[in-house]
């Protein structure tokens, strides 16, 4: 069972990477933005909706290689992640792990078939994202950034 929840994670992950490095339709974008004041409400979905496996992405840069930063369920916990794919991301994990110690978040590096990511399971999790969200991608805090939601009910129903 383990193996099979960590294949779907690294599956995911792989999945992100890939979906970064490819062209998307103009419409698409559109359709996947999430302004920062709503994070709270995609971690209360994947909480409330998914399993483990189920992720959401949010991606401020509009290039290939630029760092992201997720929400996933693992071993049914939600947890925030900062994957470390790519020399952006790599370079930026110093500025996530500050913010993390700046909150006195708990957190550790993991590894899951191949991929290593710093993850916190810290109940200001959501509180955390925004944060890095303004303060290390410099989006504005009534900005929007790309969503990408595997496995969980986005947007909820009850929206």
């Amino acid at each position: 069972m383990k193996i099979v929840v960590f294949a779907l994670i690294a599956l995911a992950l792989f999945a992100v990477y890939r979906f970064r490095s490819a062209p998307k339709p103009a419409q698409k974008e559109q359709e996947d933005q999430v302004p920062l004041h709503r994070v709270s409400t995609v971690y209360e979905s994947l909480r409330n909706t998914g399993s483990d496996g189920s992720f959401a992405v949010f991606m401020p840069g509009s290039t290939a290689g630029a760092p992201d930063i997720q929400f996933s369920i693992q071993r049914g916990r939600v947890g925030l992640d900062w994957v470390l794919l790519g020399e952006a991301s790599i370079r930026g994990r110093e500025a996530f792990e500050k913010l993390l110690d700046s909150e006195d978040a708990s957190y550790r590096e993991k590894e899951l078939n191949g991929v290593r990511f710093v993850r916190t399971e810290d109940e200001r999790a959501p509180h955390i994202c925004r944060r890095a969200l303004e303060e290390i991608f410099e989006v504005d805090p009534q900005g929007a950034v790309t969503l990408i939601v595997e496995s969980f009910e986005w947007p909820p129903k009850h929206d």
